[in-house]
């Protein structure tokens, strides 16, 4: 979202286009406004022309169905997630989350006490 504020949005769209493997964790975490649609949909249109290897890996928690409602613009911008999906290999897990398992919880409670006062 910097990138679509700054003066060279470009050379950061180039700079994700290079890598091997782009990873782009929590898509639906915010919504896109259209600059930064477009620049994605560039970064994914890029990444697909590209030759050699292109791999990205995208996660999120809300089903594809629904990365609609975090891109902001009209059709031609949101072809994006077409074109991702267009040679993919999709993993839908579900289950309980490993996030926190080895978090150890502690509970401190505060008791009052009272002192008296030397005279």
């Amino acid at each position: 979202m910097k990138a679509a504020a700054s003066q060279s949005p470009s050379r950061c769209v180039s700079a994700l286009v290079r890598p091997s493997c782009l990873i782009i964790d929590e898509i639906g975490r915010c919504t896109f406004d259209r600059d930064c649609t477009n620049l994605f949909s560039g970064i994914v249109d890029r990444r697909c022309e590209k030759e050699g290897p292109n791999a990205m890996v995208l996660t999120s928690n809300i089903d594809v169905s629904g990365w609609k409602e975090f891109f902001t613009g009209d059709g031609a911008l949101l072809c994006a997630p077409g074109r991702i999906f267009d040679r993919a290999s999709v993993f839908v897990m579900s289950g309980p989350s490993f996030r926190g398992r080895s978090c150890e919880t502690l509970s401190v409670e505060a008791v009052p006490t009272v002192m008296r006062a030397k005279m």
